[in-house]
């Protein structure tokens, strides 16, 4: 009995003491990451799974950002993650890896050499700034970090999203069902905006300003994207939202719902929290 009583006591003591190093693990990594939060500007979530031992911060990103890089840098270092999910499929993710390693080119870099025109040229056109942001976004540079980042901490990297080729081919399918209005109402949409808030506004002149700093400049808030949804909702056909946003969102909340990790940081564009915190919190 009292043998039994002991392994009981040793089992409460061991119970006790993962439960106070977690707490202390936890209160420690709100102390570091109180500084990396500080300029986000709302782009970074965090949740507690209603059923399951599991945290996840989810950081929403701008492409042509290097804020967005450097908030993915700093955050996965100070969470320390067990993993740590990209917004990125098997043949993307090696696309990524090659052309970081002077292998391989971008889309950009492919228009540009169909066309005859050197990156010099185009941004005397458009400004070094433009050519860079964008040089960066098909670069998937913030993803990169995030690769980087997750090795730095021993932390798995997870492929959050749907393979490239089934995302073209249902945008090439949901494009062949549009009839011209929708067709002009899309691009007139794009072109020429005719913005019913202010945050929406905002959020076009923040991000055309980094843009046009080769990603330097603050990034937009959660507000303002949110608020841009909603436009984007307006001028776009129901198929087409569902082929870049929706189904995408549904494909990465279930590979981090599928994960058994107990810490995960999640790396997506900011279009996609929304998305991706309604499945995840359902799941």
């Amino acid at each position: 009995r009292n043998s039994r009583q002991r392994g009981d006591m040793r089992r409460y003591a061991t119970q006790h003491m993962r439960s106070h190093a977690r707490a202390c693990t936890w209160h420690h990594t709100v102390r570091k990451l109180s500084s990396a939060l500080e300029h986000t500007n709302g782009l970074v979530s965090y949740l507690r799974h209603p059923s399951r031992d599991q945290e996840l911060y989810l950081i929403g990103t701008v492409h042509i950002s290097k804020q967005s890089s450097r908030m993915v840098t700093d955050i996965v270092a100070s969470v320390k993650p067990d993993v740590v999910m990209v917004e990125l499929c098997a043949a993307r993710r090696d696309k990524v890896m090659a052309m970081a390693r002077g292998q391989g080119e971008t889309v950009l870099d492919s228009l540009l050499r169909a066309t005859g025109v050197t990156k010099q040229g185009a941004a005397q056109y458009v400004g070094a700034g433009l050519m860079h942001s964008l040089d960066m976004y098909f670069r998937g540079n913030e993803m990169l970090a995030g690769i980087e980042a997750a090795e730095k901490v021993n932390a798995q990297v997870l492929l959050g999203d749907q393979e490239a080729s089934r995302t073209m081919s249902r945008l090439r399918e949901a494009a062949s069902q549009m009839s011209p209005f929708d067709m002009m109402r899309l691009v007139q949409g794009c072109v020429m905006p005719k913005f019913k808030d202010e945050k929406t506004k905002q959020l076009y002149e923040r991000l055309w300003q980094v843009s046009s700093s080769g990603g330097e400049a603050p990034l937009p808030s959660r507000d303002q994207m949110a608020a841009s949804m909603s436009y984007m909702k307006e001028i776009m056909p129901a198929p087409i939202l569902a082929a870049m946003l929706t189904e995408r969102d549904e494909h990465m909340a279930r590979q981090l719902l599928a994960s058994r990790a107990h810490r995960i940081v999640g790396i997506v564009g900011m279009a996609h929290m929304d998305g991706i915190e309604r499945v995840y919190k359902a799941g």
